[in-house]
């Protein structure tokens, strides 16, 4: 039996969730809330195996912060009255984006089951492997270039396939104190990316924004390519780093790319740039590796382990660009590592 607890500010979106998850054998509901601090009672005395609240209730950033990393809480995020949920254990299972209307609750209750068992594996499979001091660190190759010079001024992610739950474990793990920029380039609907990132801002340490034409990048701030943009780089006439949104022709068929923004990242940064390619169907991000590579630059592959689809990635590291390809819960402590062995 499956242990939900419900918490949303609406009387009738309660009503409507609790009776899709009545309904169903395998759920039972432990408690039904309407603000933050109904949740953290309930939290503290069911002890469910799923949370399922509304992004907008009051509060709940500060919920899900307290909560502890020996529990496995997957919460369900809903945005815009149902619309949209997003599940996401907040220590173990990361986000990943899901439609439910009303007329279409069977399959939604179905992928709900899917995420919470999910959830509960990973928990198993990582609570060995999840910091940064366990396991080995370890390269693929042994013709890696040499990590002395110049410091990396940018770090540069490209993901497809399962790219919500990859990246708020790489968020998580780089935590709010990189003092360099982030920049990715995800493959996502358009009406996906503004609620994604507007989730990740709330919940990880670092800050997350859609990158804007002209910005100039801050450190500690990762900025994700907007939904029909590729994110690419300029230097103005003083010197200065740029963000610029290039609405150009799609790159293997998608816009953003990771290509795109690898081969501009290589130009602008050259021997400064950090690139790490994560799981994706096809091979985008393949040739912008071997630009990062030529440039001077670091490439780091996510390996089949963990990857949802070993894709992109393996593209890559056939084509011989990637240095080094690590595990998924190896990545953001490995890049944290690289930043402060070249500062």
């Amino acid at each position: 039996m499956i242990r939900v607890i419900l918490a949303d500010g609406s009387a009738v979106i309660r009503s409507v969730e609790k009776q899709i998850f009545s309904d169903d054998k395998e759920f039972s509901v432990a408690a039904v809330c309407s603000n933050a601090q109904e949740i953290q009672q309930s939290l503290a005395r069911e002890k469910p195996d799923v949370l399922v609240y509304d992004e907008e209730l009051a509060g709940m950033r500060d919920v899900l912060r307290s909560l502890q990393p020996t529990q496995t809480v997957t919460v369900l995020l809903s945005v815009n009255n149902c619309d949209l949920f997003c599940s996401a254990d907040v220590k173990f299972l990361k986000p990943d984006f899901m439609s439910m209307t009303l007329g279409a609750q069977n399959k939604f209750v179905h992928e709900v089951k899917e995420k919470i068992l999910l959830a509960k594996n990973l928990k198993n499979a990582k609570s060995s492997t999840s910091s940064c001091g366990s396991g080995k660190l370890y390269s693929i190759r042994t013709n890696v270039p040499d990590l002395g010079g110049a410091k990396f001024s940018a770090v540069l992610v490209g993901v497809s396939t399962g790219g919500p739950k990859t990246l708020k474990t790489l968020l998580d793990s780089l935590g709010g104190s990189i003092g360099v920029p982030v920049f990715i380039t995800q493959h996502i609907d358009s009406t996906f990316d503004k609620n994604m990132v507007s989730w990740l801002d709330k919940t990880e340490e670092i800050s997350v924004s859609l990158a804007a034409d002209g910005e100039v990048p801050r450190a500690g701030t990762a900025y994700f390519a907007p939904s029909d943009s590729h994110l690419t780089f300029v230097r103005d006439a003083c010197g200065t780093v740029r963000i610029h949104l290039d609405k150009g022709a799609p790159v293997n068929f998608l816009r953003p790319a990771v290509d795109k923004m690898f081969e501009s990242g290589a130009h602008v940064f050259a021997k400064e740039c950090l690139a790490v390619l994560l799981t994706g169907m096809g091979s985008d991000g393949a040739e912008g590796c071997g630009a990062i590579k030529k440039a001077g630059g670091y490439t780091i592959g996510e390996s089949a382990e963990t990857c949802v689809v070993y894709g992109m990635p393996k593209a890559a590291y056939d084509a011989g660009f990637i240095d080094e390809q690590l595990p998924l819960y190896k990545i953001g402590c490995r890049v944290k590592e690289l930043l402060e062995r070249k500062a």
